[in-house]
Protein backbone atom coordinates (compact mmCIF):
# COMPACT_ATOMS: atom_id res chain seq x y z
CA UNK A 1 0.00 0.00 0.00
CA UNK A 2 1.03 3.53 -0.56
CA UNK A 3 2.18 5.76 1.72
CA UNK A 4 1.08 9.42 2.52
CA UNK A 5 5.14 10.46 1.10
CA UNK A 6 4.85 8.30 -1.60
CA UNK A 7 1.19 9.56 -2.96
CA UNK A 8 2.64 13.14 -2.49
CA UNK A 9 5.73 12.68 -4.37
CA UNK A 10 3.33 10.43 -6.95
CA UNK A 11 1.54 13.05 -7.09
CA UNK A 12 3.74 15.80 -7.79
CA UNK A 13 5.77 13.43 -10.48
CA UNK A 14 2.38 13.99 -12.25
CA UNK A 15 2.23 17.91 -11.99
CA UNK A 16 6.13 17.85 -13.12
CA UNK A 17 5.40 16.57 -16.22
CA UNK A 18 2.09 18.73 -16.64
CA UNK A 19 4.01 21.59 -16.58
CA UNK A 20 6.59 19.91 -18.77
CA UNK A 21 4.30 20.23 -20.86
CA UNK A 22 2.96 23.24 -20.92
CA UNK A 23 6.34 24.56 -20.78
CA UNK A 24 7.34 23.09 -24.24
CA UNK A 25 3.78 24.92 -25.40
CA UNK A 26 4.56 28.32 -24.34
CA UNK A 27 7.98 28.06 -25.56
CA UNK A 28 6.91 27.43 -28.95
CA UNK A 29 4.72 30.34 -28.76
CA UNK A 30 7.19 32.96 -26.84
CA UNK A 31 9.65 32.16 -29.75
CA UNK A 32 6.90 32.51 -32.90
CA UNK A 33 7.93 35.67 -34.75
CA UNK A 34 4.87 35.76 -36.61
CA UNK A 35 2.55 35.92 -33.19
CA UNK A 36 1.08 39.33 -31.82
CA UNK A 37 3.49 40.71 -30.00
CA UNK A 38 1.33 40.91 -26.96
CA UNK A 39 1.05 36.87 -27.28
CA UNK A 40 4.81 36.96 -27.13
CA UNK A 41 5.62 38.65 -24.45
CA UNK A 42 2.52 36.86 -22.28
CA UNK A 43 4.04 33.54 -23.15
CA UNK A 44 7.48 34.48 -22.88
CA UNK A 45 6.47 35.84 -19.00
CA UNK A 46 4.77 32.28 -18.62
CA UNK A 47 7.41 30.16 -19.67
CA UNK A 48 9.81 32.02 -16.85
CA UNK A 49 6.74 31.10 -14.59
CA UNK A 50 6.41 27.03 -15.52
CA UNK A 51 10.64 27.53 -15.15
CA UNK A 52 10.26 28.14 -11.42
CA UNK A 53 7.41 26.16 -10.74
CA UNK A 54 9.23 22.97 -11.84
CA UNK A 55 12.49 23.78 -10.34
CA UNK A 56 10.45 24.34 -6.99
CA UNK A 57 9.03 20.94 -7.50
CA UNK A 58 12.11 19.46 -8.27
CA UNK A 59 13.65 21.25 -5.09
CA UNK A 60 10.60 19.92 -3.23
CA UNK A 61 10.79 16.25 -4.61
CA UNK A 62 14.59 16.30 -3.85
CA UNK A 63 13.39 17.19 -0.53
CA UNK A 64 11.49 14.26 0.06
CA UNK A 65 13.90 11.95 -1.36
CA UNK A 66 12.79 11.67 -5.07
CA UNK A 67 13.44 13.09 -8.18
CA UNK A 68 11.08 14.40 -11.58
CA UNK A 69 9.90 11.19 -13.39
CA UNK A 70 11.72 11.64 -16.49
CA UNK A 71 9.63 8.96 -18.79
CA UNK A 72 6.46 11.10 -17.78
CA UNK A 73 8.24 14.51 -18.66
CA UNK A 74 8.58 12.49 -21.70
CA UNK A 75 5.85 10.64 -22.31
CA UNK A 76 3.94 13.89 -22.10
CA UNK A 77 6.02 15.61 -24.66
CA UNK A 78 5.54 12.82 -26.94
CA UNK A 79 1.85 13.03 -26.61
CA UNK A 80 2.29 17.16 -27.46
CA UNK A 81 3.75 15.90 -30.77
CA UNK A 82 0.94 13.28 -31.81
CA UNK A 83 -1.45 16.42 -31.34
CA UNK A 84 0.51 19.06 -33.25
CA UNK A 85 0.24 15.68 -35.78
CA UNK A 86 -2.99 15.87 -36.09
CA UNK A 87 -3.32 19.51 -37.07
CA UNK A 88 -0.92 19.29 -39.62
CA UNK A 89 -3.58 20.02 -42.06
CA UNK A 90 -4.29 23.59 -40.93
CA UNK A 91 -2.66 26.88 -41.93
CA UNK A 92 0.18 28.12 -38.94
CA UNK A 93 -2.11 31.12 -37.94
CA UNK A 94 -5.11 28.65 -37.00
CA UNK A 95 -2.52 26.52 -35.34
CA UNK A 96 -1.30 29.23 -33.15
CA UNK A 97 -4.54 30.03 -32.21
CA UNK A 98 -4.95 26.00 -31.36
CA UNK A 99 -2.14 26.18 -29.62
CA UNK A 100 -3.04 29.26 -27.16
CA UNK A 101 -6.16 27.45 -26.53
CA UNK A 102 -4.42 24.32 -24.90
CA UNK A 103 -2.22 26.38 -23.05
CA UNK A 104 -4.84 28.33 -21.70
CA UNK A 105 -6.44 25.17 -20.74
CA UNK A 106 -3.16 23.64 -19.59
CA UNK A 107 -2.77 26.39 -16.82
CA UNK A 108 -6.61 25.62 -16.11
CA UNK A 109 -5.60 22.11 -15.46
CA UNK A 110 -2.53 22.84 -13.57
CA UNK A 111 -4.88 25.18 -11.26
CA UNK A 112 -7.04 22.21 -10.96
CA UNK A 113 -4.29 19.73 -9.95
CA UNK A 114 -2.64 22.50 -7.75
CA UNK A 115 -5.98 22.90 -5.96
CA UNK A 116 -6.26 19.20 -5.22
CA UNK A 117 -2.49 18.91 -4.36
CA UNK A 118 -3.12 21.83 -1.69
CA UNK A 119 -6.06 20.53 -0.63
CA UNK A 120 -4.40 17.01 -0.20
CA UNK A 121 -0.84 18.12 1.61
CA UNK A 122 -3.18 20.55 4.34
CA UNK A 123 -5.16 17.28 5.55
CA UNK A 124 -2.02 15.42 5.89
CA UNK A 125 -0.47 18.16 7.25
CA UNK A 126 2.18 18.47 4.89
CA UNK A 127 2.69 22.05 5.20
CA UNK A 128 5.56 23.15 2.98
CA UNK A 129 3.88 21.06 0.06
CA UNK A 130 0.60 22.47 0.88
CA UNK A 131 2.10 26.44 0.50
CA UNK A 132 4.12 25.64 -2.67
CA UNK A 133 0.81 24.25 -4.15
CA UNK A 134 -0.91 26.81 -3.10
CA UNK A 135 1.44 29.29 -4.48
CA UNK A 136 1.32 27.59 -7.78
CA UNK A 137 -2.29 27.36 -8.17
CA UNK A 138 -2.93 31.00 -8.07
CA UNK A 139 0.35 31.91 -10.71
CA UNK A 140 -1.50 28.85 -13.09
CA UNK A 141 -4.61 30.86 -12.65
CA UNK A 142 -3.31 34.16 -13.81
CA UNK A 143 -1.40 32.76 -16.33
CA UNK A 144 -4.39 31.78 -17.90
CA UNK A 145 -6.24 34.51 -17.13
CA UNK A 146 -3.51 36.52 -19.08
CA UNK A 147 -3.19 34.12 -22.24
CA UNK A 148 -7.62 34.89 -22.62
CA UNK A 149 -6.61 37.97 -24.76
CA UNK A 150 -4.09 36.19 -26.11
CA UNK A 151 -6.57 33.50 -27.79
CA UNK A 152 -9.02 36.70 -29.24
CA UNK A 153 -5.27 38.49 -30.62
CA UNK A 154 -5.05 35.41 -32.27
CA UNK A 155 -8.44 34.49 -33.81
CA UNK A 156 -8.61 38.10 -34.88
CA UNK A 157 -4.86 37.46 -36.56
CA UNK A 158 -6.29 34.42 -38.36
CA UNK A 159 -8.89 37.05 -40.32
CA UNK A 160 -6.34 39.30 -41.98
CA UNK A 161 -5.29 36.59 -44.46
CA UNK A 162 -8.95 34.85 -44.91
CA UNK A 163 -10.83 36.61 -47.77
CA UNK A 164 -14.34 38.41 -47.46
CA UNK A 165 -17.34 36.50 -47.55
CA UNK A 166 -19.21 37.73 -50.85
CA UNK A 167 -22.73 39.48 -49.43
Amino acid sequence: METLKERTVRYMKDIHAAEKGLLDLLDNLARDADAPGELILICRDAVLDSEHRQAVLADRLKEMGSQPSGIKDFTNSAIGLVVDAMNAGHCREDKRTMDVIKAHAGCHLLHGTYSALEAYASWVNDDATATMAHLHRKETEDTASKLLPGIQACARWVSQDVPAMAP
